[in-house]
């Protein structure tokens, strides 16, 4: 009869294999997501700058041009609840933007954020905007804050909005208390 030693080596490196990839999966993935967490924020923190700059600017075109052509807006805070494709909320934001570009008012949005996950291709976005007011001669008539989400993906190399939702009124304090 054989003895059962000779399926010690067998044993020995089967037992050893799951601990050895739990610790090469569970090291090597976080320096890499790292590393992809980095380069898709710095990307995201150049989508937001650009659309606060689409704001300042009255650049609807551009501003448009930051969203899916199938983006939702969603709105949901005490006041008002409801969805809509963002081509509507678009032609109902336009003329805001045409004031901001012909000089008659101003307007300026500011990001900061709670959370951020995403990859390379996708992002799920949440914090807060802070949009302002001003008249004609650049003075800050009214700041809003608002409670945000958005859902962006990556089309050829450029972050796109699939979905934004506007939440509950936010006060100073809470801006604040996120950082910049």
């Amino acid at each position: 009869m054989k003895s059962p030693l000779f399926l010690l080596p067998f044993l020995l490196v089967f037992s050893l294999t799951p601990t050895h990839a739990r610790d090469y999966e569970g090291a090597t993935p976080i320096r890499v997501q790292a590393t992809l967490d980095t380069g898709r924020v710095a990307a995201l923190n150049a989508f937001w700058d650009r659309l606060s700059q689409t704001v300042q600017t009255g650049d609807f075109e551009g501003y448009a041009a930051l969203y899916h052509q199938d983006a939702v807006l969603v709105i949901d805070n005490a006041g008002r609840q409801s969805s809509m494709p963002i081509t509507q909320a678009l032609a109902a934001w336009k003329q805001g933007f045409e004031d901001t570009r012909s000089g008659k008012t101003g307007a300026q949005v500011a990001f900061r954020f709670s959370k951020r996950l995403g990859d390379a291709t996708t992002a799920h976005e949440t914090g807060m905007f802070a949009y302002s007011v001003l008249n004609a001669e650049g003075a800050v008539q009214q700041v809003v804050y608002v409670n945000m989400q958005a859902l962006l993906v990556k089309k050829e190399e450029q972050w796109l909005i699939t979905m934004e939702l506007q939440g509950a009124p936010a006060s100073e304090a809470d801006w604040n208390a996120l950082k910049p």
